[in-house]
């Protein structure tokens, strides 16, 4: 459990801001059959998101890493249709 910490909005922004670059990261690295790229952007959302406010990013994380070692290039491409879904309702 995250202690209640208050972020500032700018802040929140700015984290909104790099997982959108992260998600046209992922797009790119899909098309090139880039794997290691969700396992290190997965991990790196999966430690922070909570802090950060955004519950919903961390079960998208997981999934990131876990298909991202899978290689599993249709359920990726659907999770990074989730994941921007999740970002344009911010």
């Amino acid at each position: 459990m995250v202690p209640n910490i208050i972020i500032p909005e700018d802040v929140r922004k700015r984290y909104i801001e790099r997982r959108k670059k992260d998600l046209a990261d992922c797009r790119l690295a899909l098309s090139k059959g880039d794997f290691k790229t969700f396992a290190f952007v997965g991990h790196q959302i999966k430690g922070n998101a909570l802090t950060f406010g955004f519950d919903e990013l961390t079960p998208l994380a997981l999934e990131m890493e876990k298909f991202g070692a899978e290689k599993n290039i249709e359920r990726l491409h659907d999770l990074l249709n989730r994941f921007e879904s999740f970002l344009s309702r911010l």
